[in-house]
């Protein structure tokens, strides 16, 4: 069972309501630093947009299917997806749509 004393131990307060993790933490975190985080969405994002360029060969047409709601995504447009920080499911749902449709 955890105390209170102890969770306050693992965490400290910032003024805002939020907390950081301790430092004993932390080196468990760098590998999900921000700046490492948004370049792996980044690259996440540019292999979407690649594999859609190649599939439909028309800018126009992938723009237009990344804006549009897709029924196979819950009716959710591929932007919220990756507005959500949903990337790597698109990015799975799109590989598998592709390797589908060449079967």
């Amino acid at each position: 069972m955890t105390t209170k004393k102890s969770l306050e131990q693992k965490t400290q307060h910032t003024g805002r309501g939020l907390t950081k993790p301790s430092k004993k933490s932390k080196s468990l975190s760098k590998s999900l630093t921000p700046t490492r985080s948004h370049k792996t969405s980044q690259a996440v994002r540019d292999e979407i947009f690649t594999l859609l360029m190649s599939f439909f060969n028309d800018e126009a047409v992938v723009l237009s299917w990344i804006a549009a709601p897709n029924p196979l995504l819950g009716n959710i447009s591929p932007s919220d997806m990756i507005l959500a920080g949903r990337e790597a499911k698109l990015l799975k749902f799109i590989k598998n749509s592709i390797e589908e449709n060449n079967r």
